[in-house]
């Protein structure tokens, strides 16, 4: 099979993986920065992941537990609680981010703090996005968000 092969069929898995969980606020919020400042899908995502986690906590808690469980498997757990255990995947995501030197402020894009309006509205019109978000965004919600990224 030739490399081109292989990634065709490495993008119709990702898709399928797309189509089948529903993605949320992380990709809804993520879109007004590519349509205007071509900040790159995966960049923006990787900027809002831990933030959006954050705000998601309330209700992914024993997910983010479950999450910390499988990938701490066979290694000394230092976390015993949920709370414990959701809060470093956030953290941890959180480093591998800032370890692959992907950008984690929107001011490294040029973007002004003038624009948060116009952000806060076109992220709040992927409504096919944010209706699967386990918390409701407000418009007030998407701002903080914004402005925790800026």
């Amino acid at each position: 099979m030739t490399e081109k092969n292989r990634m065709q069929i490495a993008a119709y898995y990702g898709g399928l993986a797309i189509t089948a969980s529903g993605t949320t606020a992380v990709h809804a919020l993520s879109y007004p920065l590519g349509g205007k400042y071509h900040i790159a899908h995966g960049v923006s995502n990787a900027i809002l992941l831990a933030p959006v986690m954050r705000f998601n906590e309330p209700a992914c808690q024993e997910r983010f537990a479950i999450a910390y469980d499988r990938c701490c498997h066979g290694e000394v757990k230092t976390c015993r609680t949920n709370a414990e255990k959701s809060a470093w995947i956030i953290n941890r995501l959180e480093e591998i981010v800032k370890h692959l030197d992907i950008p984690t402020s929107l001011k490294e894009f040029g973007v002004p703090e003038e624009d948060l309006d116009g952000l806060v509205e076109a992220g709040m019109q992927v409504q096919r996005l944010l209706v699967n978000n386990p918390r409701q965004v407000t418009p007030e919600d998407a701002r903080k968000l914004y402005l925790e990224i800026l």
